[in-house]
């Protein structure tokens, strides 16, 4: 368990501080490090003997110097985590050394302790390492990470939320991690790592008793962050839903990929995946069901008027069917939005702001008849092309 360059190592710190030679025996009494280098691989019987028996510390005077290989000293046992692994003795008269004996040993345990701590964080980064990369980026390997999420003592049974977070103030976004772990703003629960687009993903530990608040909860978790980090208005997060099952982490987190990708959301803001379903849904459905469905609406929407159309649906969507609001949002008198609502009961035979379920309908033909002119006009610009370089 003693590595002995490092044993080696601690022997010359020690050495410059106490004076006297200081010798560091494994758990079998070999010496492997020592001031005396021509000692280094010989059995130390006395050592031997406090680490078999245990013993508090054993002396060696020079009139009853009776061992091979030992010169007269102290020598005390070396443990770790309640476990003898070794010794380390100092040479000299014991009478003169006692009083250095204790310090000797403690100074090595607590060397010794850092070093392990040191290596167990390695460890516990290159294990972390892996478990991300796995994670979001490798071919899925259920069994892979699971046994990379057990190793590191993450609980399965948590649900967890996923976010990105973007900042466009710092070049490192790996400096940006450690100043929330260091504001104790990630929990031993919580699974987060650097992205290469100065982002940071998180899987953020959620109380499964806060389900009906996880808006209010994530929001405050969110404001924490931004009150220790500067700039915090050169700040977005992207929220996706809460997840139990491991093999969804992936999915879920590439919901928030698609809201940056199709909301074009903005750095200084917060987004929740929950509030853009309806547009990820259609997002994913073959647009040849949309034209199977609305094709036959297309001519009643240009009797009213498309973009007029496209624009009140919008605007009503955001702002949950309110007239006074969607009349805000279009700079127009709220008679007017009123008129126009009247006029999709006479042209479309809908009302979506009485009516749920003509909402829906008005809603998604809004989004095919919106789609039929982007491609109108992307083909238009075809065949401009075509015409200008034939």
């Amino acid at each position: 368990m003693l590595d002995s360059m490092f044993a080696q190592n601690l022997v010359e710190r020690i050495m410059r501080n106490l004076g006297y030679n200081i010798n560091i025996m494994n758990g079998k009494g070999i010496i492997i490090a020592s001031g005396d280098h021509k000692r280094v691989g010989d059995f130390h019987e006395v050592a031997y003997e406090v680490i078999r028996k245990g013993l508090e510390y054993k002396l060696v005077k020079p009139d009853k110097n009776n061992y091979i290989g030992v010169k007269p000293g102290i020598n005390m046992p070396i443990t770790y985590e309640g476990e003898t692994i070794g010794a380390v003795g100092i040479t000299g008269d014991p009478e003169e050394v006692f009083k250095f004996a204790y310090l000797a040993r403690i100074s090595v345990e607590m060397m010794i302790q850092q070093e392990y701590y040191k290596k167990h964080l390695r460890l516990k980064q290159s294990k972390h390492d892996f478990l991300c990369s796995a994670l979001l980026f490798e071919p899925l390997n259920i069994n892979k990470l699971e046994h990379l999420v057990k190793s590191l003592r993450y609980d399965l049974t948590l649900p967890r939320v996923p976010m990105k977070l973007c900042v466009s103030f710092a070049k490192d976004n790996e400096t940006v991690l450690e100043k929330i772990k260091g504001e104790h703003l990630l929990t031993a629960q919580d699974i987060a790592m650097p992205l290469g687009d100065n982002c940071i993903a998180i899987f953020k530990e959620f109380p499964g008793n806060k389900a009906g608040k996880s808006r209010e909860v994530i929001l405050q978790y969110i404001n924490s962050v931004r009150a220790v980090l500067p700039e915090p208005e050169n700040i977005m997060f992207l929220v996706g839903t809460a997840q139990r099952r491991l093999r969804e982490y992936r999915q879920v987190f590439g919901y928030l990929t698609w809201l940056e990708d199709n909301i074009k959301p903005e750095i200084g803001g917060d987004y929740f995946f929950v509030d853009y379903v309806d547009r990820y849904l259609q997002s994913i459905i073959p647009f040849q069901t949309f034209e199977s469905i609305f094709s036959s609406y297309v001519e009643s929407v240009e009797k009213y008027g498309s973009d007029i159309f496209i624009e009140t649906m919008a605007a009503l969507y955001h702002s949950s069917m309110n007239i006074n609001e969607t009349a805000k949002r279009l700079f127009v008198h709220r008679n007017t939005v009123l008129l126009r609502i009247r006029k999709m009961k006479e042209v479309l035979g809908i009302d979506p702001v009485h009516n749920i379920k003509d909402r829906n309908f008005a809603f998604h033909l809004a989004y095919y008849v919106k789609n039929l002119q982007n491609a109108a006009a992307f083909n238009n610009n075809q065949e401009m092309l075509n015409e200008k370089y034939s």
